[in-house]
């Protein structure tokens, strides 16, 4: 009878030990942002700004993203998820949203920047934003 092979447990046991580190302590605020920023410019290309919606993210996303009106629902949802896993773990964070500005399509892209006209500050960048101060 063949004894089990040490090195492919070894392995498996390092395998399963970083994918419950992951589910444990949740993914880094910088990991989630940069996922969800190529998701959105994969979600935003346009020819005119009549193709263009807001979709809702949350923190620590940005309040909202530029993407074309067709994909705002799967935009929310990767959204929810990417927040979800961030928080697993027990991380979180709050911020105080302003409303989006005229949407633009720019070099092929949806975008639109914070409404500041009420006050307050932006956060994000290529059409992902609208947090402010808090």
């Amino acid at each position: 009878m063949a004894k089990p092979d040490r090195g492919v447990a070894i392995v498996s046991l390092g395998v399963v030990g970083l994918l419950l580190v992951g589910c444990l302590f949740g993914r880094s605020e910088e990991s989630v942002r940069g996922e969800f920023e190529a998701y959105v410019k994969g979600a935003s290309s346009c020819t005119a700004a009549s193709e263009c919606a807001i979709a809702g993210a949350g923190c620590p996303l940005g309040c909202f993203a530029a993407v074309r009106s067709d994909r705002v629902a799967d935009v929310e949802s990767k959204a929810r998820e990417l927040v979800s896993e961030y928080e697993r773990g027990g991380k979180g964070c709050a911020y105080d949203c302003v409303g989006a500005g005229p949407l633009r399509c720019v070099d092929g892209h949806c975008n639109a920047d914070p409404d500041l006209s009420g006050g307050g500050s932006s956060g994000g960048a290529a059409g992902v934003g609208g947090a402010g101060g808090g």
